[in-house]
Order: C-alpha cells, then structure tokens, then sequence
C-alpha cells in the first residue's frame, strides 16, 4: 500500500518505468557531455594559443618592424638633410622597441612555448646593437656633421641583419599560427562526425526506451485524456475503466470518475445560480434605465418576485429629504395585496430598518415557526405572521448614517432556505435601489432648479431689453432737441447755457452706449446677434471712432491720437461695419474713462504678415491688476482700481467687444502695467473665420 492507501506494483508501476528511462537519458547525456567536453576542451586550447600567445606576439613583432622602419627612415632623413625634426619618429620608437621585442616573447611564454626565444633573443640583440652602436649616435651629432662611410655601412649592415632575424621570425610565427588553425579545423572535421554519430545513436536508444515505456501507460492514458476531454467539453456522463492500466492510472480513473460526479452536481447547481444571477442582473439593469422613484420600485418588486421565485416583495420608503416616499409590492396571483400599513405600522417598520442599518445587518429566516424574534422585533413579525409568511428576507435600504425605507422578501405556506448569494444579492439590489433613488431625487431637484434658473435669466433678459428700448425712445427725443438747441433752432444762447448743453450731450452719448451695450448684450443672450457682413474699410470706422470720442477726450482733458497708415495701404476686410464701431467706441471710451487728465491714448491700425488687421488702443491710464486679467472680459466685471476710484460703468463693454471681434473670427489681448497704462490689441482676419 502507497502513503494514499492506493495498492501499487512498484515492479511495474509507472514511476520505475519512468525513472529506468530517465536514468539511461541521464547516462547518455553524460557521455555525450564528457565527448563534447573533451573536444571543447582540445579546441579551447589551440584557440587559447592563437589569441593569447601566437596572434598578440605577432601583432607585437610586426610593430616593431615597423618601428624600425621608421627610426630608420628617420636617422637616413636626418643625415641628409641636418634636420632635427627628422628625428621625431626615431625619438618616439626608441623606448618601445626593445619592450616590444621583451612583451612578445613573454606572450610566448604564456602558452609556454620557447621554441623561438633564441631568435627572438637574436633580433633584440640586433635591434638593440643598431640603436646603440648607430641610431644613438647618430642623433647625438651636431645637426650639419655627417656620420663618417664607415659609419653608414656598419649601420646598414645591422639594420640587413636585424631585417634578416625579422623575417627569420615572422615567418616561424606565421607557420605556427597556420599550423595551430589546421590542426582546429582537424578537429573540428573529426569531432562533428562523431559527436553526431554518438547523438544519433543516444536518440535510437532513447526512442527505443521511450516506445516500450509509453506502450506500457499511453493506451490507458489516452482513453482517460479522452473521458477528461469530453468532461472538458461538458459530457457530464463520460467514465473511465476503473480497472485498467498500472496502478497509477487506475487511481487516475477512479479520481476522474468522482471529479465527474461531483462536476455533474455542481453543474445542476451552478446553472440555477447562473439563472438567478442573470435575472437579478436584468432587474439591477432596470432599475437603473429609469428615473422615476416609483417606476424603480416597481420594476425591484417584480423582479425579486421573479428571480427569487418567492410569493411576496414588499418596499416601502419613509419621508426623507433625500428621496421620494414610496409602496410598492408584488404577489402571486393566489395571493390577495398587503393592506396599507397603518401610522404605528410605518413607525415600527422605521424603527426596525434604523436598526439593522445601524448593525450593518439584515434578517434571513428560513421558518418564522421556529424563529425567535428579540422583544425588540416582535412586532414587525406580528405582522408577518398576520399575512402568512413562514420564510422572510428582511433588508434595510438606506444611505449614509441612516435608513430610509425597508424591502422585505417573503415566502408563504411553507419554509425555505435562504442561500448567502440569494442574501447577498438583497443586500446588493437594495443598494442599487438607494443610490438610484437618491441620484433620481438629485436630479429631479436639479432640473427643477436649472428650470427656474432659466426663467430667472429669461426674466432678466427681457427686463433689460424692455428697459433698454424704452430708454432708448425718450433719449432719441432729448438728443434730437438738443442738438437743435446746440444748431441754435431756438436762437442764440449765452455762453454758460452752452456749455452746460456740451455736458448734457455728452452725459447723452454715455448713456446712448450704454444703452446700445444692454441691447447687444440682450441679443448675445438671446442668440439674436447676426452679423450683416459686407466691405469694411478699417480706417473709416476708425475716422468716425475719432470723430465721436473727440468731444469726450476734450471734456476729460485727454490727448487722443489716430495713427493710421496712408492710404495705399489696404485695411479692408469683411464683417459688420456698425458692430466694429461699436467694438471700438467702447475701447476708447473705455480708455478715456480709465485715464486721468493730462495724459493720452493713442489709437493704431496696420495690416500684418498673416493678411489681417491689428488695431492697438493704448493709453496712459491707471492700468489693471495682473491676477484680474483672466476675468476682464466677464460680463460686469470691472477692475478692483476702477470700482475703488467709483468711475461709472456697467462692466459689459469688454465682454461685448470680445463676442463682437470672435464672431468676426478674431481675437483680443491685454497687455496692462498697473498705474502705467493698458494697450488692448484686436486682430481681425480677412475674410473672418465662420461668416
């Protein structure tokens, strides 16, 4: 008997076949490890040679050739012309030569291979006669003496020699090398061969031994894989022989025979959770397409009538500020409806539901014959008992701190019990009716107090539009007579009357843009503000921007100047000539307002490089605060400096300029320095954007 008291034949178990095959793979890989090892390890050597002794003393030898070539070079150049500078790249070889010569040797003697130290010991003593016995002196001579026929000859004749013992090297070298690479590539020949041969051969073995064990475990593992396939696949009745096989796959069997048995219970289970779990989804679903109150609460009673397959759902919501009190109930067709719940009714049903949302609780009892309500409950289930229920749900819904209604779940004529998820989901469609019905509340009181805010602006665009007009009759009538008066209509008049009627017809003309601001300003809100676009020369509206504001400028002892481009020069675009006079009669009113006597403002007009017109109105005034920038043009903002100073103004000038200029596709900018002054920038495209 095994440890799990299953009976086990380990002569012919699965674990001793698998491990006599393990064991005979382990053994092959250790012998073809120890082949390819052994080879590794020839090949690492002749490598090792090649790249850490041969090749680096080669490399060095051959740049000391080269470096007595060019010392060489140097100390011929030298005695020919007397030149110093000649002597550089003797100067600059002279310290490594011998160190060269000494580091390739050492590099031989690395691998340990000494076969050519004589000659390298030959060709140092060479290179070092000729730099000591020639070179050295050489370069000690004072530049213009020539070295002495001797001299040269004993020269050349070492430097033939050292070349000769040069070469003498080089070429042992370059034989070893060629050597040592045909004696790898030997190996390489004869090891892939073998090392093939002795992979081919492992894997027959293996093969061989993997046959005759998967014969002995593959057919009865491959009908069980079949019976876990189609368990897999949802044949909930497929079964194994329980009796076929080493023992091993026989337990397998009898695992998968009681894995499907317990598949098929738990599949008779889960398709009637599944069920539930859909049809309470679908009721969650519902209750939230809807914002009506009792449109939720009909849709919840119904649909836990359904889905918990009960005989009776029962909702009912108290007074609450934050939702609408509500019944609702639903019953089988046997059943005759609950009567309306009476005040002490309502005030016990309160009482329970403040309870158990204060607990975080709620109450499942699966037989009311044998539950025993605390004093504190019992008269609730009174009044279940009056109507027959014998199995309840009781769920408090709420928000916050505290409840604001009760949903009770009832069975009638017999017992049942309650599952967790069929609490859970209570819990859960409670909470989904609260949250919904708070949410349709708020959004009820909402569009109620959006209604009234619209009948409020409605009511305030129409009271500023009846004023306006009405206004604008009795002003139309004293300007018509006072400019009668000022034509003299009525006969000459003294010199003080006149200039009293100056400031009367410049109060007039304050209150004439002030009027025409509420009135456009009414039109933008009303959405009545059109654009009557057609030819608009620039420098005209401005010359009648001059001439209206001239008077203004003059009674607040303000210098006002036009800088306009001479003619040739094209400021016409397309937009509406009245509503750009009145874009810029408000700019510089506004900036006669803000500037205070003695200073001035200068008005300014030219076409840019994006074929658009920019005018800047700039003036020396009390300027405005940085952080009030953002909100300048708000509709009647003013700056704090201005309301401080009680300089009049209703604070729309700005915020219908800049409607006016980004209908005509613009826009404006501020630059202001307080106490300094303020420039306001419009710039105006041709054709405007969107007209």
């Amino acid at each position: 008997m095994s440890s799990h008291g299953l009976p086990r034949d380990a002569r012919d178990g699965v674990g001793t076949r698998l491990r006599r095959l393990v064991f005979s793979m382990l053994a092959l890989l250790v012998l073809l490890g120890a082949a390819g090892a052994g080879a590794v390890h020839i090949a690492a050597g002749q490598v090792d040679k090649l790249s850490n002794g041969y090749t680096p003393a080669n490399d060095l030898h051959s740049t000391v050739l080269t470096l007595m070539l060019d010392s060489e070079t140097a100390v011929r150049g030298y005695l020919i012309t007397g030149d110093a500078a000649f002597l550089q790249p003797y100067q600059n070889a002279h310290d490594q030569i011998l160190p060269m010569l000494d580091a390739a040797k050492s590099s031989l003697a690395g691998i340990d291979a000494h076969s050519l130290d004589p000659a390298l010991a030959s060709e140092r003593r060479l290179a070092q006669q000729w730099l000591t016995t020639y070179a050295d002196p050489v370069a000690a001579q004072r530049s213009g003496t020539p070295a002495s026929r001797a001299q040269q000859q004993a020269g050349k004749h070492l430097f033939d020699q050292f070349r000769a013992a040069n070469s003498t090297v080089a070429n042992r070298l370059d034989a070893k090398r060629s050597e040592l690479r045909a004696q790898s590539n030997r190996l390489r020949s004869m090891a892939m061969p073998l090392l093939v041969l002795a992979t081919v051969v492992a894997m027959i073995i293996v093969a061989t031994l993997a046959y005759r064990t998967s014969r002995s475990i593959s057919r009865p593992l491959l009908r069980l894989r079949s019976i876990v396939g189609r368990l897999d696949r949802g044949d909930l009745t497929a079964q194994t022989d329980e009796h076929d096989g080493p023992s091993e796959v026989r337990a397998l069997a009898r695992a998968v025979n009681a894995l499907g048995r317990h598949a098929r219970a738990e599949a008779a289970e889960d398709r009637d959770i599944e069920q539930f779990r859909q049809r309470t989804r679908l009721v969650s679903a519902t209750i939230r397409r809807t914002t009506n109150g009792a449109q939720m609460a009909e849709h919840l009673v119904r649909g836990l009538g359904n889905a918990f397959e009960v005989d009776r759902v029962w909702l009912h919501t108290f007074a609450d500020e934050r939702v609408p009190r509500l019944t609702a109930q639903w019953h089988r067709d046997a059943l005759r409806p609950m009567p309306a719940a009476s005040e002490p009714q309502v005030e016990m049903v309160r009482e329970l539901a403040a309870r158990l949302w204060q607990s975080g609780q709620i109450i499942a009892i699966d037989s009311h014959r044998t539950y025993e309500p605390t004093s504190a409950g019992r008269q609730p289930f009174d009044l279940a008992h009056a109507i027959g229920a014998s199995a309840s749900i009781v769920v408090p819904i709420g928000d916050s701190d505290t409840a604001f209604g009760l949903l009770w779940v009832a069975m009638h004529g017999h017992s049942r019990h309650w599952t967790l998820t069929e609490t859970g989901i209570a819990q859960h469609l409670a909470a989904d009716l609260a949250h919904s019905l708070v949410q349709a509340h708020v959004i009820e009181r909402q569009a109620q107090a959006v209604q009234l805010l619209r009948e409020l602006d409605q009511a305030k665009a129409d009271f500023i539009s009846t004023v306006s007009h009405e206004l604008r009759t009795p002003l139309t009538s004293i300007s018509g007579y006072l400019e009668m008066l000022q034509d003299g209509d009525a006969g000459r008049l003294p010199d003080q009357a006149t200039d009293m009627l100056a400031v009367i017809d410049r109060n007039a003309t304050r209150l004439r843009n002030l009027i025409e601001d509420l009135l456009t300003q009414s039109r933008i809100d009303a959405g009545r503000l059109r654009l009557d676009v057609t030819e608009v020369d620039i420098r005209t509206v401005l010359r009648i921007v001059q001439t209206a504001m001239a008077p203004m400028a003059v009674a607040g002892d303000v210098k006002l100047k036009f800088e306009l481009p001479p003619p040739e020069v094209d400021l016409m675009l397309e937009g509406d000539p009245h509503q750009l006079e009145q874009v810029f009669t408000n700019l510089v009113s506004n900036a006669i307002k803000f500037t205070p006597g003695g200073g001035a403002i200068t008005v300014s007009a030219m076409p840019d490089e994006t074929d658009a017109v920019i005018v800047e109105v700039s003036d020396t005034g009390i300027g405005i605060p940085a952080a009030e920038f953002e909100n300048l043009f708000q509709r009647f903002f003013r700056a704090s400096n201005a309301s401080a100073a009680a300089l009049p103004g209703t604070g729309l000038g700005l915020a219908i300029v800049r409607e006016i200029v980004q209908r005509h596709g613009g826009a404006i900018d501020v630059e202001s320095e307080l106490g300094a002054g303020t420039t306001l920038t419009v710039w105006l495209p041709k054709p405007p954007a969107g007209v």
